[in-house]
């Protein structure tokens, strides 16, 4: 890995722990608004093979929708 990238990872990870005191109260109130609802609406589009696509039937399928299930 050369050091400009190098140098960016390590930003992006100092970063991420310094907001991660801020989003925790958030992602808490948001659980709590997910556990409240009882449904996770989740969003999937069929066109990266093999994470998903449309078998023959058109159903959704691959990882990611085993995953949202």
């Amino acid at each position: 890995m050369n050091r400009i990238a190098h140098h960016c990872r390590r930003l992006l990870v100092a970063a991420a722990i310094a907001m991660m005191p801020m989003v925790g109260n958030a992602a808490d109130d948001l659980l709590s608004e997910v556990k409240a609802c009882g449904t996770i609406r989740v969003a999937l589009q069929a066109k990266f093979e093999p994470a998903m696509f449309r078998d023959s039937t058109g159903k959704i399928v691959g990882f990611n929708p085993d995953v949202a299930e």
